[in-house]
């Protein structure tokens, strides 16, 4: 099943058989956030015990970054039973760090300065009444913010018309 069950016996510590020595039982364990396990002594083994465990969401997918003047924004693919998703970044290969939430399947990081280029991550979570349980983060994804352009010089400030496109 995943664990050991084991019980005193004269003292000693036994790992019991699954099937057995117990039965187990299981609920609430389809869905991210918190399951139920039920052990229940079988034979010479008498007496029920329950435990919790966590179930964590599955890893997000998909990440995808749209480069705007100053902003990122990120979207991804929705993850079943998350209740919302943490999104990490990292400036020139730093340390990741977390930047804010949502709820939504995607996020808008804003005031990035011109010409750094972010890594960024998000993890999916759920909300439970013992916390917070996160998932695994997604694959680094690398882009950087448009940069907006100052001023444009020109070589000259008349051109002849020759029926070509202009390229120098």
């Amino acid at each position: 099943p995943g664990f050991d069950v084991k019980a005193y016996v004269n003292s000693q510590l036994v790992t019991l058989t699954p099937g057995e020595d117990y039965t187990v039982s299981y609920s609430d364990n389809v869905m991210p956030g918190l399951g139920t396990v039920k052990v229940t002594g079988k034979g010479k083994y008498v007496g029920t015990k329950t435990a919790t465990f966590k179930i964590r969401p599955k890893k997000v997918k998909n990440l995808k970054a749209t480069a705007g003047v100053n902003k990122i924004g990120l979207s991804w693919s929705a993850v079943t039973g998350a209740t919302g998703y943490l999104v990490y970044a990292s400036a020139e290969n730093g340390e990741f760090e977390y930047i804010g939430s949502t709820k939504t399947t995607s996020y808008m990081a804003t005031g990035l300065p011109d010409g750094v280029e972010y890594e960024y991550r998000v993890a999916a979570y759920v909300k439970t009444p013992v916390g917070n349980i996160s998932g695994e983060k997604s694959d680094i994804l690398t882009e950087g913010a448009m940069i907006e352009l100052d001023s444009v010089t020109l070589s000259k400030d008349t051109f002849t018309y020759t029926g070509e496109y202009l390229d120098k």
